[in-house]
C-alpha cells in the first residue's frame, strides 16, 4: 500500500478479482473486474486450498470495490448468486479485441501455418501470459 499513499490515485482497479488488504482505509475509490468464477463451476479441476483462496479473495474484492466489471452478463449473475453482490454495484463491459488480432489470413497461410506447427484439422488456440513485477498495466 506504499503506492497509495505516494502516489494517491483516485482511483485503484483491480484488474484480476483482486483489491490490496487495506484499500478501505484509504480515501480512494476502487473497481475490481471479475472474469470467472469457473473454480466454483468445476471445483474437481481445482486445488481445495486454491478454492479457498479464490473464493475469499474475489467475495472479499466485490463486497469492499466500490464498483464491479463483469465481463459478461454470466460472470454478473455469477457474482449476485455466488456472492450475494447487489447487480447495482456491477456493470457489463465485453473485452475487446485490438484490430491486430482481426487481420483476415487467407487460406495458403493457414495452410502453411498448419504445416509449421503440425496442427491438427481441430484445435483451441489459448494463450496465457504472465508479467511479473509490472508497474503500470494498459487495457487494449
Amino acid at each position: 500500500m506504499k503506492e497509495v499513499d505516494k502516489e494517491q490515485p483516485a482511483l485503484f482497479h483491480g484488474l484480476s478479482g483482486e483489491l490490496p488488504f487495506g484499500i478501505e482505509k484509504y480515501p480512494v475509490k476502487s473497481v475490481v473486474t471479475i472474469h470467472d468464477l469457473i473454480f466454483l463451476y468445476f471445483p474437481e479441476l481445482y486445488n481445495p486450498l486454491d478454492r479457498i483462496i479464490y473464493t475469499y479473495k474475489y467475495k472479499r474484492a466485490c463486497k469492499e470495490a466500490d464498483r464491479i466489471i463483469a465481463i459478461s452478463e454470466m460472470t454478473k449473475k455469477d457474482i449476485i448468486h455466488y456472492f450475494g453482490i447487489p447487480s447495482e454495484k456491477i456493470d457489463v463491459i465485453y473485452q475487446g479485441c485490438d484490430d491486430s488480432f482481426k487481420k483476415e489470413i487467407s487460406p495458403s497461410e493457414k495452410v502453411n501455418i498448419k504445416s509449421k506447427y503440425n496442427l491438427p484439422d481441430q484445435y483451441i488456440y489459448c494463450i496465457w501470459v504472465l508479467l511479473k513485477n509490472v508497474k503500470t498495466c494498459y487495457s487494449f
